[in-house]
């Protein structure tokens, strides 16, 4: 199975809520309604005071976006942004929506959760980035993989690499890392971790 059909079944899945909002330009929040043509964008500016954005999951009705001294913002349209005030200072920050809720890391004093995106609680775990599939969370931090099905209790394994992203779709995951980001590895069980090459196509 080829590296490129695994990620674009990835994507696929991630933008297939039909309002599709991603790129961060100069400071400009850019929005698109409907993935397909990607051709039709429209820019709205940050809120007053809001670092430059660098990341955004939507979930449960709600956008929510993360970038540098700890800023966060949300909206409920994508147009109309807010400040969050989280605590949170460094970064950038990263977020994904996992499991019916919003999951920022990278922000000190360490990745927050929250489910409405205006109430944040520690994760109480360091991680680069997290996903959810089969009922636990797997988390990728450089060389350890970790699984948990609370958020408490969590099981680790070796990565074969330094994992930066890590990602669930169609029954496998897709992570990488190394240098440049050059190691793109894939996994059906979170555990076991094959190599493949990005230039692959499908069989």
């Amino acid at each position: 199975m080829g590296i490129q059909y695994l990620l674009n079944r990835v994507l696929r899945r991630a933008i297939g809520c039909g309002l599709l909002i991603g790129a961060f330009y100069h400071g400009q929040v850019t929005s698109l309604q409907g993935a397909e043509p990607v051709d039709n964008w429209a820019e709205y500016p940050r809120p007053e005071g809001v670092s430059g954005l660098v990341s955004i999951a939507y979930g449960n009705n709600l956008f929510v976006a993360a970038g540098t001294n700890g800023t966060i913002v949300s909206s409920t349209n994508g147009m109309d942004w807010i400040k969050v005030d989280a605590g949170m200072s460094g970064g950038p920050g990263r977020v994904r929506f996992v499991d019916d809720r919003f999951f920022v890391s990278g922000f000190a004093p360490g990745p927050i959760m929250s489910s409405n995106g205006t109430d944040w609680s520690p994760v109480g775990v360091f991680y680069n980035d997290i996903t959810f599939a089969n009922g636990a969370y797997y988390t990728v931090l450089w060389t350890q993989v970790g699984r948990s099905t609370n958020l408490t209790d969590w099981t680790h394994f070796t990565a074969p690499s330094g994992f930066r992203n890590i990602a669930y779709g169609n029954g496998a995951f897709v992570a990488n890392g190394g240098e440049s980001f050059s190691y793109v590895h894939y996994s059906t069980d979170g555990e076991q971790w094959l190599q493949v090459e990005s230039s692959s196509d499908p069989e």
